[in-house]
């Protein structure tokens, strides 16, 4: 899966049994409207832009190239 989604699992336990799995749910994070004019701000003051996520490095390049 590489069109950046956060997916939550959810499953059934009952005790002495194994789990069972109920449905994946797929999250799509969108960069926030204003977040191109942020940048492209930051960049034209000389900034030099880094991103420090605790995502998957695929996700967050997905991310930033959506912000751009």
């Amino acid at each position: 899966m590489e069109k950046g989604y956060r997916i939550l699992a959810l499953s059934h336990n009952v005790l002495g049994e194994k789990s069972q799995l109920l449905c994946l749910i797929f999250l799509k994070d969108r960069p926030k409207k204003e977040a191109k004019k942020i940048l492209e701000y930051f960049e034209k003051q000389g900034t030099q832009i880094k991103i420090i996520s605790g995502d998957h490095p695929k996700r967050s390049h997905l991310l930033q190239k959506r912000s751009v």
